[in-house]
């Protein structure tokens, strides 16, 4: 089972991560992991009492419920990817969640007793399968939170995966440095050799491509942090250029110079930064 999350309308985006095979054993497990410390923590507290269980039982119980909810996984996920967060309009989506819980545990509720009939069935025991049905307030105040876990898990699955291949990645080559552009509900995505010039505008940078400018908040500092190893030099303390992009450097009377890119356009640059185009064209 794989499952795709949607990009947010209006949005320029890179293709969509998935929820895969490694994601969904993942859920399962923790959830194998859960029913197991429940069905122990059952058995301790109910010892000595008139309610004592067997280990056996209470393992049967939880477990009986885990496989009824890992049938409705592709469901839930499904719902978690047609009503994704952050969205234009959080409240609507995470009402709609609301509502579609209650369906969700309906049909958990039922597997479950299920579940339990045929298991109690197979040693010659007796089971109502309806039993937690009659407790269904009880059963959904549980199911709620598990739907929003697995809800939770599916959103938060791709910046888990990009934060464990960043932990375990090679830092990527200078000229592969992607910057996030926000512009409203659009976002922008653009390599850092695209870029002829940088120049502070305010609590924003003005990034100057071939064909067009944008403004992508950020201090200039900051950026130049990220941009250096990408061949970018600081000629102006307003102003950052693309090596690459350089035609020539002309000295001018002043004891500043004058950029010049390979498309023309000039940029003034100050003699405090000369050094940092050292191997940069000269007039």
């Amino acid at each position: 089972m794989t499952v795709t999350a949607a990009p947010d309308p209006g949005q320029t985006a890179p293709p969509a991560r998935r929820v895969g095979w490694g994601a969904i054993l993942l859920l399962l497990a923790s959830m194998a992991v859960v029913s197991t410390v429940i069905s122990v923590t059952r058995v301790s507290d109910m010892a000595g009492t008139s309610k004592a269980i067997s280990l056996r039982e209470s393992l049967a119980w939880d477990f009986t419920s885990t496989a009824a909810l890992a049938l409705l996984l592709p469901a839930i996920l499904q719902l978690a990817r047609r009503l994704p967060l952050p969205s234009p309009r959080p409240l609507r989506t995470l009402a709609l969640h609301a509502l579609a819980s209650v369906p969700v545990s309906a049909a958990h509720v039922a597997l479950m007793g299920v579940f339990r009939w045929a298991l109690y069935g197979a040693v010659g025991a007796a089971y109502d399968p309806l039993k937690p049905l009659r407790n269904g307030v009880y059963e959904y105040r549980k199911d709620v939170l598990s739907y929003a876990a697995v809800v939770a898990f599916f959103w938060a699955w791709p910046t888990l995966r990009r934060i464990a291949e960043q932990a375990g990645a090679r830092p990527a080559p200078a000229e592969a440095e992607v910057l996030e552009v926000r512009d409203g509900a659009r976002r922008h995505f653009v390599r850092a050799a695209d870029i002829a010039w940088v120049e502070a505008a305010g609590n924003y940078v003005a990034l100057h491509l071939d064909d067009r400018e944008l403004l992508m908040r950020s201090p200039l500092a900051a950026l130049e942090a990220r941009l250096t190893a990408a061949g970018f030099a600081r000629i102006h303390r307003s102003r950052l250029v693309n090596r690459a992009r350089i035609a020539s450097v002309a000295a001018t009377a002043s004891g500043d110079f004058t950029v010049t890119l390979r498309d023309g356009r000039t940029l003034a640059g100050s003699r405090r930064y000369r050094r940092t185009l050292s191997g940069a064209a000269s007039a």
